[in-house]
């Protein structure tokens, strides 16, 4: 998912200029077709896989435990250790590059220019403490990427606080339910929307598959016809309030994360046309989409930067239109494949490892702490 986002905004840091400009077309037909569309819905895919794999080592070992001495401060060292390393050093490579390089910050007309002004001393501390993301002013700023870092880190604040307190004293699926409403109250607010915060539903979707496989109790908490039309209901007025509102993500996101849930369901538990399950799972475990899997969240930390970099550095030299837009399609995803190498070498790796250390749940709940392709 995450190469899939690199050659998205790969493409759209191109499209405007390629229509002002007489580049290679059938380049720009050819991204078009196989990469112009679907860069939000592979965040979504991320959203909900995340709330799935955070919740299996809970299902398991019983809700309960995360409560436990010291759990639940281990679980957010983890996740601390998980994204803050690595996300910290992109975010300083990005502010060097601003302070050496004038021409990162140079006004050129491309999408990278919503990233300005990157040295600012409350975008700056605001993308530290990752609340960025609730603010539209600040929201892009620094690297247009980084936004859903800030929503991801939000949502492991909503795991233990309301999600699992919900599937202890009743089920995950209240769970559900509560983010629901939780989303039909923050789509009409701009900010919340820019930062997609009903992504608590597709989170709490993630972690109801979890608990449906993995949860020993599950088959003693299924969902009843209530709660079904509860949800349904719910899941419309979240569409209508979206449209109503011209929230066009958290329209598209209400209608496909239940669809996303399904999906991920029939994968993991398997059984149904298993023929089909089982050859995605094959081609999701081959080496090259393991080790894409491997570095996949430094490519999305770092991806950005270089497309914005190279392309506002061949419009300043005033390279040809082809050259420019051969470099930003082609050379900018190469480059960020080898800074995203070098990021998960040098700090993402020794930061997992790190992190193992504040592990406390059973040995055989360690696939959720396996890295998370985004």
């Amino acid at each position: 998912m995450a190469f899939y986002v690199v050659m998205f905004h790969a493409y759209n840091q191109v499209l405007a200029y390629q229509a002002a400009h007489v580049g290679p077309s059938r380049l720009m037909y050819l991204y078009q077709n196989l990469f112009g569309w679907g860069g939000h819905d592979c965040v979504t895919v991320f959203i909900c896989i995340s709330g799935f794999s955070l919740t299996i080592p809970l299902a398991k070992g019983g809700y309960a435990a995360l409560y436990s001495p010291g759990a639940t401060r281990n679980f957010f060292i983890r996740r601390f250790l998980r994204i803050a390393p690595p996300y910290y050093v992109a975010i300083a490579a990005v502010l060097l590059l601003a302070i050496f390089y004038p021409g990162l910050s140079a006004a050129t007309g491309t999408p990278w220019n919503n990233a300005f002004p990157i040295l600012d001393a409350r975008s700056i501390f605001a993308h530290l403490l990752f609340v960025h993301s609730l603010d539209p002013t600040l929201i892009s700023l620094i690297s247009s990427s980084f936004w859903s870092i800030g929503t991801e880190a939000q949502l492991y604040f909503w795991l233990p606080l309301v999600l699992v307190p919900i599937a202890i004293r009743k089920s995950m699926a209240w769970g559900v339910i509560a983010s629901l409403v939780l989303s039909l109250m923050l789509i009409p607010i701009k900010a919340f929307d820019l930062a997609c915060l009903n992504y608590v539903f597709t989170f709490s979707v993630g972690a109801f598959v979890a608990d449906q496989i993995f949860n020993p109790k599950a088959k003693e908490q299924r969902p009843g016809v209530a709660i079904i039309a509860i949800a349904t209901l719910l899941i419309v007025a979240n569409i209508v309030i979206a449209l109503s509102t011209k929230s066009h993500w958290a329209a598209r996101d209400s209608i496909f994360t239940p669809v996303l849930g399904l999906c991920l369901y029939i994968l993991a538990k398997g059984g149904v046309a298993e023929f089909v399950v089982s050859s995605i799972r094959r081609l999701l475990s081959s080496k090259v989409m393991a080790y894409l899997g491997k570095i996949s969240y430094s490519l999305y930390l770092v991806h950005y930067v270089v497309i914005g970099l190279v392309h506002s550095a061949l419009i300043l030299r005033g390279s040809s239109p082809h050259i420019i837009v051969i470099a930003v399609l082609v050379g900018a995803p190469i480059l960020s494949i080898a800074f995203a190498i070098l990021l998960q070498i040098s700090v993402e790796a020794p930061s997992m490892r790190f992190a193992k250390r504040f592990r406390d749940v059973p040995p055989s709940s360690k696939v959720a702490e396996r890295p998370i392709s985004v």
